[in-house]
């Protein structure tokens, strides 16, 4: 089997955020919105729940891949291929993967 490590980039963009969260515009949004209060609904970095909401999320798209978590450790993501399985093991933002 093959070993490879990685970490997600910008992870927490990808999640939808639960919480009400607003920020006042600065002048990188343009002219048009600078000032104005804006409503974030991707999950951002800094939010408590940002690593809850991209949990959810990258378990659906494993989920969606045919991998389901292990009894043993629900972060340690496992598919049967043919004759073998490939594991996928995450903490937070960053994966393991075991793969022929």
């Amino acid at each position: 089997m093959e070993v490879v490590a990685g970490d997600v980039g910008n992870a927490f963009l990808n999640g939808w955020t639960k919480e009400m969260v607003y920020f006042i515009a600065g002048p990188e949004f343009g002219p048009e919105l600078e000032g104005k209060r804006l409503i974030a609904v991707k999950a951002i970095y800094g939010l408590k729940s940002s690593s809850a909401r991209f949990h959810e999320h990258l378990s659906i798209a494993l989920q969606k891949l045919g991998f389901r978590p292990s009894k043993a450790d629900p972060d340690l993501w496992i598919k049967r291929i043919d004759n073998h399985y490939e594991y996928i093991a995450r903490y937070v933002d960053d994966v393991i993967v075991f793969s022929k």
